[in-house]
């Protein structure tokens, strides 16, 4: 009986290592193929505004920054971005490309309707600077800047909108 008892314990026991291998390496594993997402979202794509939240004193120039952040630049990016024209003005040379491209292309500034267009290919290494934007604060009130349209290769990208107002 003492026999019978034993081997069952070592039974057991055999049977849980068995099951807690797998489980150790799956868990511990940050590519594995179960639908884990960590090791996609430490490599994911995402733009935010710097600063991300300002007030800007009316009559004053200012500048802005889009700057990229995550591992997986992608290789080309366009986008439009919107703001409120009664609020904010770009300058004239108020679209700076930034240092992640080489190639920058499709500028549109239209002051008038609040629209910035703007892409950029042939990425370069360690860098996070997509463009940045002088604008002149007009009036009082959000500034509103969003980004109405983007295109890129890669399908996941997460943006932060900025909080810019006018005092």
């Amino acid at each position: 009986m003492l026999r019978n008892y034993t081997l069952k314990k070592f039974l057991g026991l055999y049977i849980l290592i068995l099951l807690l291998i797998p489980v150790t390496v799956i868990i511990s594993n940050p590519k594995n193929n179960l639908g884990d997402t960590r090791s996609k979202a430490m490599d994911s794509f995402g733009l935010n505004f710097w600063p991300s939240s300002a007030i800007f004193e009316k009559g004053k120039e200012y500048t802005i920054t889009l700057k990229t952040t995550g591992k997986q630049i992608p290789n080309s990016i366009d986008l439009v971005l919107s703001f409120n024209p009664g609020v904010v003005k770009i300058l004239g040379t108020g679209i700076i490309p930034g240092d992640i491209y080489t190639t920058y292309h499709k500028q549109l500034l239209d002051n008038q309707k609040g629209l910035v267009g703007i892409g950029g290919t042939d990425k370069t290494v360690n860098n996070d600077i997509f463009i940045s934007l002088k604008l002149l604060a007009l009036n009082q009130g959000p500034a509103n800047f969003a980004i109405d349209y983007i295109s890129i290769p890669e399908e996941k990208i997460s943006i932060e909108p900025p909080k810019y107002e006018v005092r």
